[in-house]
């Protein structure tokens, strides 16, 4: 389970980096309009104010010049706007996104009575630490638990009893383990413990 959720979140890394990229592009975008549309300006002012031996600033603009000139920092305002917007709502969707696919997972491989993993789990759970264990050269344990006698608590208080009970077997057990362990509910009432030993 670990390494489809380090796989995750190496996807969402990628993904967030590339909408990092987008937003600073449009930020460079800013920032060359800002400069151009400055240049311009100052070009404009400079001609005006170097035409004789004097320096005096009359400045006669067209007003197609400047009617065109606002049209395109309008323009170019409302597309950087525009697209920044889009940039967040990406962001905030891959986000959401990421995090509801990561609750979907969880769930499907966690027992909702108990809150620990369920035997769907246990072919990933085994597959990771076999592997553990052969690499690390060491011995793999499992316990098989049973609750003794479980049938006879459902008959006599009650199914909503026996759930209570179950949930309380799972959590003694969650606490009894080290963070290497994991403990799965094979079936109605048997739990099974994988044990990393390490010998």
């Amino acid at each position: 389970m670990l390494n489809r959720s380090e796989s995750a979140l190496a996807r969402v890394t990628l993904q967030l980096s590339r909408l990092e990229k987008r937003d600073w592009e449009l930020w460079v975008i800013v920032s060359l309009t800002g400069i151009l549309v400055s240049i311009g300006l100052l070009a404009i002012l400079f001609r005006a104010a170097f035409k004789s031996d004097s320096v005096h600033f009359e400045l006669t603009v067209s007003r197609s010049l400047v009617t065109a000139l606002f049209v395109l920092i309008t323009l170019v305002n409302t597309y950087l706007v525009t697209k920044r917007f889009e940039v967040r709502r990406l962001r905030e969707q891959l986000i959401s996104t990421t995090l509801q696919n990561q609750v979907i997972e969880q769930q499907s491989f966690t027992d909702p009575l108990t809150e620990i993993y369920n035997r769907r789990s246990l072919d990933r759970l085994a597959g990771q630490f076999i592997s553990q264990a052969r690499r690390r050269g060491s011995a793999l344990c499992l316990l098989m638990i049973d609750a003794d006698n479980f049938k006879k608590i459902n008959t006599r208080f009650g199914h909503l009893t026996g759930d209570f009970v179950l949930a309380e077997i799972a959590g003694i057990l969650k606490t009894m383990i080290r963070g290497s362990d994991a403990v799965v509910r094979y079936g109605g009432d048997e739990f099974l413990i994988l044990l990393a030993v390490p010998f």
